[in-house]
């Protein structure tokens, strides 16, 4: 307990440090979001009778990931994470998840798009830039290859279809709620900090000013 206990503060801490670079901590957030939404839709899944090996595969790439993260985290590289996990959800997850759970059915677009807002909130300069087209270019790629060839995309019962979509509706959305929360404090935060810190430079200049003003007297 004391261990999990030191690990929360040291995440907390390191979530609320204002050196730290937002993408960094924003990552971190997300990473954690996506990690629970995962496992809520392995369990979704279950329920509505997916195949084993669609949930198999999501489980153990969540495990894999959320594993990767921590590490990285851990060691201080969590820009490198930011990028390697990235190219990772274009060229493999994102790929299997279309394909696996349903195409354009099952809920799967409502993934591809948080998971696509996930790239560009953990990206930035030329770099989000050519990964979001990378995915674009990808996924309209799988688009056109289960449209030509439809037997190679899962297909599940029209009820599982709606349970799955309205459930990945509802974990979809709260990600992006959870993401949007957390991002809004930390403004807030920075911004409550910048004003302590243009306070105290205006009280140093008065201080300065008075002190050459009783100087020149």
């Amino acid at each position: 307990m004391k261990k999990i206990r030191r690990i929360k503060k040291r995440i907390t801490d390191y979530l609320y440090d204002s050196s730290v670079d937002l993408k960094d901590r924003s990552f971190v957030v997300f990473t954690f979001c996506m990690m629970v939404a995962l496992f809520a839709t392995v369990l979704c899944g279950i329920i509505a009778n997916e195949p084993w090996s669609a949930s198999l595969a999501a489980s153990g790439f969540g495990t894999i990931f959320m594993g990767y993260s921590f590490l990285e985290w851990k060691y201080g590289k969590v820009r490198r994470a930011r990028v390697i996990v990235a190219v990772i959800l274009i060229f493999v997850f994102l790929p299997m998840v279309f394909f696996m759970k349903g195409g354009i059915h099952n809920g799967a677009p409502i993934a591809i798009l948080v998971d696509s807002f996930f790239l560009v909130l953990i990206l930035d300069g030329k770099l989000r830039i050519v990964l979001s087209l990378l995915n674009i270019a990808v996924m309209s790629s799988c688009w056109l290859v289960a449209y030509l060839n439809p037997g190679l995309v899962a297909v599940f019962p029209e009820d599982e279809d709606w349970f799955y979509t309205f459930t990945m509706m509802i974990i979809g959305g709260l990600v992006l709620l959870a993401i949007f929360a957390f991002q809004t404090r930390l403004y807030r935060s920075e911004a409550k900090l910048a004003e302590e810190k243009s306070k105290e430079l205006e009280e140093l200049n008065r201080s300065q000013n008075r002190f050459f003003s009783s100087m020149s007297h």
